[in-house]
């Protein structure tokens, strides 16, 4: 009898803790009520670029995605503030984005949503593999993080920006596009209004979804002269090439600091962190329906046919190791010149 007791004590005791965990994280479809703080809510992981942007579904997998949302404190009743969501990098969530950027945030009058795009994947961090997960997976984060900010009855939905750093720098680049946008928007008339990608991935891979692009928000990046993970020469020669395609609008800055600078941790070696950085491939994923698109090495102009070759071709020029770590004066600096870029944004954006 004392056993069936404390069965019965331990179920009553299980059940509540299962109660408080979900209250810790409420799964949310909107956020008419006003909610602040951590919330979860629902999105996709693609397995892949090719089936993300080609919206072949079969694959796609739901998940619930972890968020927390800072307001602008002393908010009027009746006050809409624009709102930025923040997408992280390889390693993970990194409390300096709410030691360091919140705040700033905040005070310029900013709501932040901060998405942790692992956590429910069950992935810790991608330093030393970056297949683990596809970017795909954290553009569809950041467009669902999208209809739901919009719903927020104290934001602007019409001035919510996208800013990301590393992984997320990459994901932030690759959002701008309409192709990447439409398999989440479809033809709603939401978008991103300014696109702020620090210091990002891919431009010595690039699988591309830009042919046709008709956005022309502005798009602000923050390049580090030090970077190792990336050549930036590569980065802002895509940029310059999108630009003049008038397929972009794309402005930069270089400070000089290491990957990841924006940030307050001490300079380290990843010595086993994954990089691109020798690759100089592209890709354009929507140049046929199916297979691997027309693809090429940009810089000797070699035609790459199939995905073994692709593959073959990527994993020859894949090395390991990269540097990263804050630097206070280009920290300051390049927080100050986001959001005066978001500022400016928003006025050509009325």
């Amino acid at each position: 009898m004392k056993f069936q007791k404390f069965l019965a004590l331990a179920f009553v005791v299980s059940l509540c803790s299962q109660v408080q965990a979900q209250s810790s994280n409420l799964h949310v479809d909107d956020l008419y009520e006003g909610q602040t703080g951590k919330f979860e809510y629902n999105s996709v992981t693609p397995p892949n670029r090719w089936e993300y942007l080609r919206e072949y579904k079969k694959n796609w997998k739901d998940v619930v995605i972890p968020a927390e949302l800072f307001m602008p404190k002393n908010l009027a009743d009746d006050a809409r503030v624009p709102a930025v969501v923040l997408m992280h990098g390889s390693g993970g969530v990194n409390p300096d984005l709410e030691a360091i950027w919140v705040p700033k945030l905040n005070a310029a009058g900013y709501a932040a949503l901060i998405v942790d795009s692992f956590s429910s994947r069950g992935i810790g961090k991608s330093i030393e593999d970056q297949t683990q997960i596809d970017i795909s997976a954290h553009i569809a984060d950041a467009y669902n993080a999208l209809k739901i900010l919009s719903t927020h009855p104290h934001i602007d939905a019409q001035h919510i920006a996208l800013v990301g750093f590393s992984r997320g720098g990459q994901t932030t680049f690759e959002s701008y596009f309409d192709a990447a946008r439409k398999p989440m928007m479809h033809d709603s008339a939401l978008r991103f209004y300014a696109f702020v990608p620090f210091y990002p991935g891919g431009c010595p891979v690039r699988i591309r979804s830009d042919a046709g692009n008709t956005n022309k928000t502005p798009m602000f990046v923050a390049l580090a002269k030090k970077d190792d993970t990336v050549f930036i020469e590569d980065c802002i020669s895509w940029y310059e090439e999108l630009n003049a395609s008038n397929t972009a609008k794309i402005t930069w800055k270089i400070y000089n600091a290491w990957h990841a600078f924006d940030g307050a941790a001490k300079w380290r070696y990843e010595r086993n962190g994954s990089t691109d950085r020798e690759c100089k491939l592209e890709v354009n994923v929507l140049a046929t329906k199916t297979g691997l698109g027309a693809a090429r090495n940009y810089k000797t102009g070699q035609v790459i046919t199939g995905f073994p070759e692709w593959t073959a071709e990527r994993k020859k020029c894949q090395v390991r190791g990269w540097s990263m770590g804050g630097d206070e004066d280009a920290s300051k600096e390049s927080i100050a010149d986001t959001i005066k870029f978001l500022n400016e944004s928003q006025k050509t954006n009325q």
